[in-house]
């Protein structure tokens, strides 16, 4: 990186973006913007991190970018998903740059009645910071009918109705897309170093054990590594520790269910494997910031 502090933006930071003045959104959890070089809003060589994900067709021009110390570019009609673990920057936006770009959190798709194995989407998406997809026209043509109708669907002053199920549709088709994409071309890299096999593996025992196993011990041993040595690479790798990992995990199911089921919260617990009410209401306020009460409540509300 050329600049060696690191900037954080959180997704509340976009509202102070020109475009999104007095703009009232139907779902609070994304935005859709144009981008060219005259309102950029991101300074060139600076290290960012963000909080959320994003999404960025480009239409014309090209922009080079850095990911832990390799230069990448993404030409027109090139297709960039930009995850919220890797530190960044941008190297040089062309004079003719244009692009759409769609920011959004998890809670997108927590509102989108996936689950933890279509969450995982975003874990295989991860993989693809580094590699913009290019030359791939059936990929881009739909991705762009997507977002240019979650735009339109998004503005609060259009007065849809149903615009609420419909963007909910649309980001699903999206998401199924994307890894219907990532099975059939295999994108998804070979992992090249022993520590990128570890985080790869560890993602995919978390995906199918966070559920009955809580404790990083288990993927350790499971990995034939030390804990210690898994908490380092992904640490390295991510900037996250194993538990922050399985924590997510655990979240993002805990708010679908608490969401988008009948459930109780007693059942929640023992779906999730929580020894009791308590401690499972403790770790989702650390979490959340709210009770599991609350968050119902405020999802039955919205």
């Amino acid at each position: 990186m050329n600049d060696l502090t690191i900037t954080n933006i959180r997704y509340e930071d976009l509202k102070k973006f020109p475009n999104h003045f007095d703009v009232q959104y139907v779902n609070a959890y994304f935005v859709v913007e144009d981008s060219n070089e005259d309102d950029y809003p991101l300074e060139i060589n600076k290290s960012y991190r963000s909080d959320f994900f994003c999404l960025i067709i480009v239409r014309n021009g090209m922009v080079k970018y850095t990911v832990n110390d390799t230069q990448y570019a993404i030409l027109k009609g090139g297709i960039l998903f930009c995850n919220n673990t890797d530190t960044f920057s941008i190297n040089e936006v062309t004079a003719d740059y244009e692009a759409k770009y769609m920011y959004f959190t998890e809670e997108l798709f927590v509102e989108a009645k996936m689950n933890f194995k279509s969450i995982h989407i975003l874990q295989e998406l991860k993989g693809l910071f580094n590699y913009p997809i290019l030359k791939e026209h059936g990929l881009l043509e739909k991705f762009s009918f997507y977002v240019n109708q979650l735009e339109a669907l998004n503005r609060a002053d259009k007065k849809n109705v149903y615009a609420g199920d419909m963007i909910m549709h649309y980001v699903s088709l999206m998401m199924y897309e994307m890894e219907l994409f990532i099975n059939k071309s295999q994108v998804s890299r070979t992992p090249t170093t022993r520590e990128e096999e570890i985080v790869t593996s560890f993602f995919i025992l978390v995906g199918e054990n966070y559920k009955a196993n809580h404790n990083v011990q288990f993927y350790a041993d499971k990995l034939f590594i030390t804990r210690k040595y898994l908490s380092k690479v992904t640490n390295k790798l991510l900037f996250r520790t194993p538990r922050e990992v399985i924590s997510y995990a655990l979240m993002i199911e805990a708010k679908v269910l608490l969401r988008n089921s009948n459930l109780s919260i007693t059942d929640i617990v023992n779906e999730l494997n929580f020894t009791d009410q308590a401690i499972f209401s403790k770790f989702f306020k650390k979490h959340a910031g709210v009770s599991p009460t609350q968050f119902r409540q405020r999802a039955f509300d919205n």
